[in-house]
């Protein structure tokens, strides 16, 4: 994660400037990540600051772009109208304080609306830190936002806790982004395209695939049973190994479809890359996603889209039921159904809070949420060298929707089946399933605690408690060996492998192609 180590980057490199301690609202943190967005800018890279204060945001910037030549311009009437410590000029204190950085910092002195009609330059990245109020900083976007270089970033500062920040990121920001969301602090960064996309359509249903050709046929033509949607939907395949195969069970299947259906090659290998190419491609302002091995029954569409009606829902998950293609051994039974990704929550609708998630093979999400949140983080990786790639999938995503105010729901009706083929009802298949847990919970135990001088002593820890627990001809107790085994050689393999290590603290997968 940018910044995520000691916070001393742009401090030393401040002090080796002659740039002096300046009083400021950001944190350590958020200065770092200023100075590391404005650092890896192109040579002659245009940075417009808007609300510059006393010059601590723009010292940091200033210090970053000074490497390649770039320059700031702050934006400021510099009166301290919008600052709870009442109205004074604060201009003299600024350029006092920048002076070191004066070569590299263009002021701009009056209301940001009126800098920007005469403001030519296209726009790298744009700081906006000034009227919080929704109104304010809409009023910012709308003469701003037109003057981005496609693929440029947008920084808000005080996202975290100013309603009228995060209402202007959702409504105009999160309809561009071409990346996730990515926080810290009260910080929020992002990519974003010079204009909106506007849905065309009600709901992309994104449908991954990897190798199982026959059985995304029967998925496909379960989903062309669906009433499609008012406002219109289509259905994107997206092939994680793509093979011709898979190109002509979809071509077929277009063929005699009611629904739209379009095929899609990723060649980066894990669901999380298939989940959010089909989401950058998708025309839908809802995206569906399920697995390539489930049957949807009648109705189960318009059940998982109903909770949408309410504005704050953001995600909807339906129960998920076995289709067995043979009757169960008895100690599938003492196994959690999570193995299988089975959910059933009961025959009510419910509101979801954390850790309480809806399963990634029966899922839909607002696309605007999707971005804001930052995306899914890694999930079936396959085998190998990219097992230990493994992240937490929607898990991840699902907190970050939880921390951001939305509502997760849980709706019954919208239930499918989920087809268990023989072969994952033997003993390996749940030990090997319990080992890929493990590498999860120990991703999500990094991303929660990071200390990395920890990461030997949980290694230890749980390759102890594996040894503990394994009894070889109970297979809940093997499976649970199998666990622990994962999660302490997951623990040690990020502390010896600071490439891992830097995989886990990612701060976003969600990234432009």
């Amino acid at each position: 994660m940018m910044g995520a180590g000691r916070f001393d980057s742009c401090r030393r490199s401040l002090a080796r400037l002659g740039v002096k301690r300046i009083a400021t609202h950001l944190t350590p943190a958020e200065q770092e990540v200023l100075f590391a967005l404005a650092r890896a800018l192109p040579s002659g890279a245009v940075v417009v600051e808007i609300g510059s204060y006393l010059g601590a945001s723009t010292t940091c910037l200033a210090a970053g772009a000074r490497e390649s030549d770039g320059r700031v311009h702050a934006v400021d009437t510099w009166t301290n109208r919008a600052m709870t410590e009442g109205e004074r000029d604060t201009f003299a204190e600024f350029s006092a304080n920048t002076a070191p950085l004066a070569a590299w910092i263009q002021p701009h002195r009056g209301e940001s609306v009126a800098v920007a009609a005469s403001f030519a330059p296209a726009v790298d990245l744009l700081f906006v830190d000034g009227d919080h109020s929704y109104a304010g900083v809409a009023a910012d976007l709308a003469v701003w936002l037109p003057k981005m270089k496609p693929g440029g970033w947008i920084v808000f500062h005080d996202y975290g806790w100013a309603e009228g920040v995060r209402r202007a990121v959702r409504e105009q920001v999160a309809p561009r982004q071409i990346e996730g969301g990515r926080r810290r602090d009260t910080l929020y960064w992002t990519r974003i395209a010079p204009r909106a996309a506007e849905p065309s359509l009600a709901v992309s249903v994104i449908v991954p695939t990897c190798d199982r050709a026959a059985s995304l046929a029967r998925t496909l033509e379960t989903l062309d049973r669906q009433a499609e949607p008012a406002g219109g939907g289509e259905i994107i395949v997206v092939d994680n190994r793509p093979n011709d195969a898979v190109r002509q069970r979809v071509e077929a299947a277009r063929a005699g479809a009611s629904w739209p259906i379009r095929y899609l090659a990723e060649n980066r290998p894990g669901l999380h890359q298939a989940r959010h190419a089909g989401a950058r491609q998708a025309r839908g302002a809802l995206l569906v996603y399920v697995d390539d091995d489930v049957d949807t029954p009648d109705g189960w569409l318009a059940a998982l889209l109903a909770p949408f009606a309410d504005p704050l829902t953001a995600v909807v998950g339906g129960k998920v039921t076995p289709g067995y293609e043979q009757p169960p051994p008895s100690f599938v039974q003492e196994l959690s159904p999570d193995n299988l990704s089975l959910l059933d929550l009961g025959a009510a609708p419910l509101a979801l809070s954390w850790p309480r998630i809806a399963f990634g093979c029966n899922l839909a999400i607002r696309r605007d949420v999707l971005f804001e949140a930052g995306g899914f983080h890694p999930d079936a990786m396959g085998e190998g060298r990219d097992l230990w790639q493994r992240g937490d999938g929607e898990n991840g995503l699902q907190q970050a929707v939880y921390e951001l105010g939305y509502r997760i729901v849980y709706e019954p009706r919208a239930a499918l089946v989920h087809r268990i083929p023989a072969a994952r009802l033997q003993p390996e298949y749940f030990c090997r399933r319990r080992f890929q847990q493990g590498l999860s919970d120990s991703y999500s135990q990094i991303r929660a605690r990071p200390a990395r001088f920890r990461l030997p002593l949980f290694a230890l820890l749980y390759l102890g408690l594996g040894l503990a627990v394994w009894r070889p001809r109970n297979v809940a107790a093997r499976a649970a060996g199998r666990y622990w085994l994962g999660r302490g050689l997951h623990q040690a393999r990020a502390w010896l492998r600071p490439a891992l290590y830097r995989h886990i603290r990612q701060d976003t997968y969600l990234l432009s192609e």
